[in-house]
């Protein structure tokens, strides 16, 4: 795949991934178990509730919308079992918002997400 190549996802056309311009980004360490890390890569199509779309692309997970890549996120398992944010990069239309909080929040994952919000303490802090 080329820059240039353009890829489908959820029935969206977006451009190749290497074609946008990524910058790192701070971000909460939001850990997953095993169970939990498999389920965020499966990810779920995007629709009027839930705009925000995880996605798995060459080692990559990324969240898009609207056929916009915004975030792109690695995960890698550490001594404690846990799978630990290694990378997190954004892209111009993803600055500043924290979607990985929006998408364990609000996401259509079975099951659930949500606990890894609550493991991470941020609900005290919002």
């Amino acid at each position: 795949m080329n820059k240039q190549d353009n890829i489908i996802i959820y029935g969206v056309q977006y451009p190749n991934p290497d074609s946008v311009h990524w910058e790192a980004e701070e971000c909460i360490d939001f850990r997953l178990s095993s169970i939990e890390y498999r389920t965020l890569l499966q990810g779920y199509p995007p629709d009027w509730d839930c705009r925000y779309a995880p996605f798995q692309f060459q080692d990559w997970l990324y969240i898009t919308r609207s056929g916009f890549w915004l975030k792109k996120i690695k995960y890698e398992k550490q001594e404690d079992g846990f799978y630990h944010l290694s990378r997190h990069l954004t892209s111009e239309k993803g600055r500043g918002h924290n979607l990985l909080l929006e998408i364990f929040c609000n996401g259509y994952f079975k099951p659930s997400l949500f606990e890894v919000v609550q493991r991470a303490g941020i609900l005290n802090r919002l």
